[in-house]
């Protein structure tokens, strides 16, 4: 049994590969209804998320916020001279069943070289997921966007 307050489920994807069979990411995120609720395609592999507390992140895996409350390690195939941008967000805030404030942005780095994210721009700090009164469970969602051979410009 759940212990409300104490749990969420924790997704990742990566957005930028191709690959013409459905791979371990593609049936994940069908099977969690991922796809169509939240994206329209599923990503074409995971990413690698790494805790301070050595704890390795597996698709669809229950975490607590105490485990998950320090800036994880995220690695993924990247070029190190191209810029990405690092997502992390919880798509159904308060819950799955009543998404009514919907979705909420818990991290968010731009001009990323390679997969260096300390020399990224923090655009939003990281926010571990929150304890919402009443929720069993909230799914977290990680992504990586491949953006160009140049960093983005920033007028904020």
């Amino acid at each position: 049994m759940l212990h409300a307050i104490n749990r969420y489920l924790l997704i990742f994807l990566a957005v930028n590969s191709v690959s013409a069979e459905d791979t371990e990411a593609e049936r994940l995120f069908r099977d969690l209804e991922i796809v169509p609720d939240v994206l329209d395609e599923p990503p074409k592999e995971l990413l690698k998320i790494e805790y301070s507390n050595g704890l390795n992140v597996v698709g669809g895996e229950e975490l607590t916020p105490t485990e998950t409350k320090d800036e994880p390690k995220i690695y993924w195939p990247a070029d190190p001279a191209t810029y990405y941008t690092v997502v992390m967000t919880n798509p159904d805030i308060p819950t799955r069943q009543n998404p009514a404030t919907r979705e909420w942005l818990h991290w968010l780095v731009v001009n990323i070289p390679g997969t260096d994210i300390a020399q990224g721009y923090v655009i939003d700090p990281y926010i571990g997921p929150l304890n919402p009164k009443r929720v069993a469970w909230y799914e977290m969602y990680f992504s990586y966007i491949n953006n160009r051979k140049s960093k983005c410009s920033m007028s904020l």
